[in-house]
């Protein structure tokens, strides 16, 4: 995990690059590893993952982080990401 440095170029439809490279990171998401590009926001995890929407609650290294610090919150290597989305629904 933590690797840094590495460069990625997003894949176009026929999976040639684009030309567009960016550095790499791991970080751990609800217990899964995942790569994604260094310094990315919280807000655009959140819209990779298309949660943009949805009334969910995000948790960096333990610590709840409030909706409105999401654009602001760029997330390092190795950091632990907990996303739990709400369901409604009841009997």
């Amino acid at each position: 995990m933590g690797r840094q440095g590495n460069t990625r170029s997003l894949l176009g439809c026929k999976g040639k690059p684009v030309g567009i490279w960016w550095a790499a990171m791991t970080l751990r998401l609800n217990g899964d590893v995942r790569e994604c590009r260094e310094g990315i926001t919280i807000a655009a995890l959140v819209e990779e993952l298309g949660l943009g929407n949805k009334r969910i609650a995000v948790e960096v290294n333990r610590d709840i982080i409030p909706r409105d610090e999401y654009v602001n919150c760029a997330l390092k290597a190795d950091d632990e990401v907990e996303i739990v989305h709400f369901v409604g629904g009841g009997c």
